[in-house]
C-alpha cells in the first residue's frame, strides 16, 4: 500500500496519479495538506500519515526519489527473520539532474557516491560511544524500513517536541530508534536513489544562516533532555 501525504496543497500531484494509474494496479490512498506554515505542520503531516498505516512495516519516501524494489524485499525479509531488531537499511545512492539544477524535468542525469556507512549494527554496546559516533559520523536511517509501531512511536514525539530544525529533527530519529531496538544495514544491498540538490537543507543551505534564523540551542535541549530521560530510565549505561 502506498499513502501519499501532499504538502502542497493544490490539484498538481491529484493530476499525476490519475495519469500514471489510469489502470488501478497501484494501491495508492492520498491526502492533501499544507505544510508551508511550519515545520509543525509538516510533522503532524508525517505522523497522521503514519498512524493510517495498518501493515507491519512502513518506509518514508520523498516525492522525487526512487525505490529499489529488490533491496526493499531483502530489509523486509532481514526483519521477519530477525524479531529483535525495529529497523532495516539497505545503502543508498544519490542521483543529481543537470549538475544539481532545480527544475522539474531535468536533460542529464549523474550518479553520485552512494551514502556513508560505518555503523552495521546497532545501537552500540557503549551510549557514550553511540551518541558521539552519530553526531561525527553521520548516517541516514529516516529511509529505513521501520516496524511500524516504532515509526509510529517516534512521528508522535516530533509533533511533541517541534524542532524548529530539520537537522536536529534527523538526528533525533536517529537517537530515538537506537533506544527503541536494534537497526541494520545491509551494505550487499541498494533500497533507495536519493536526488541531491533539491530537499530544505541541500538546496542553497547556509549552516550559519540557519543557526540565526532557527531555535537550534533551544532544539538541541529538547532533544538532549528527551534523550536522557529515556536513557535513565530503560538503561544502566
Amino acid at each position: 500500500p502506498i499513502i501519499i501525504g501532499d504538502g502542497q496543497d493544490d490539484d498538481e500531484t491529484e493530476k499525476i496519479l490519475d495519469i500514471i494509474n489510469q489502470d488501478k494496479n497501484l494501491n495508492i490512498t492520498y491526502y492533501r495538506y499544507n505544510t508551508h506554515a511550519s515545520y509543525l505542520n509538516y510533522y503532524k503531516m508525517k505522523h497522521e500519515i503514519v498512524s493510517l498505516v495498518d501493515s507491519k512495516y512502513v518506509m518514508l519516501c520523498d516525492n522525487d526519489d526512487f525505490v529499489l524494489i529488490n533491496g526493499l524485499n531483502d530489509q523486509i525479509n532481514f526483519l521477519e527473520q530477525n524479531s529483535e531488531y525495529v529497523s532495516a537499511s539497505g545503502k543508498i545512492l544519490n542521483f543529481e539532474i543537470d549538475n544539481f539544477k532545480y527544475v522539474d524535468y531535468g536533460k542529464k542525469p549523474s550518479l553520485l557516491n552512494a551514502c556513508n556507512y560505518y555503523r552495521i549494527d546497532e545501537p552500540l554496546d557503549d551510549w557514550n560511544r553511540q551518541i558521539h559516533e552519530i553526531f561525527t559520523r553521520f548516517q541516514p536511517n529516516f529511509y529505513n524500513v521501520f516496524k511500524t509501531k516504532i515509526l509510529k512511536i517516534i512521528t508522535s514525539e516530533l509533533v511533541s517536541l517541534n524542532f524548529s530544525d530539520l537537522v536536529i529533527n534527523e538526528f533525533y530519529v536517529q537517537l530515538r530508534t537506537a533506544t527503541l531496538g536494534r537497526s541494520k544495514v545491509l551494505t550487499s544491498s541498494f533500497h533507495y536513489l536519493r536526488q541531491r540538490g533539491t530537499s530544505s537543507i541541500s538546496k542553497n543551505y547556509e549552516f550559519s544562516e540557519d543557526i540565526l534564523k532557527k531555535n537550534m540551542p533551544s532544539d538541541v535541549r529538547k532533544m538532549a533532555n528527551s534523550i536522557s530521560e529515556i536513557l535513565s530510565t530503560n538503561y544502566s549505561k
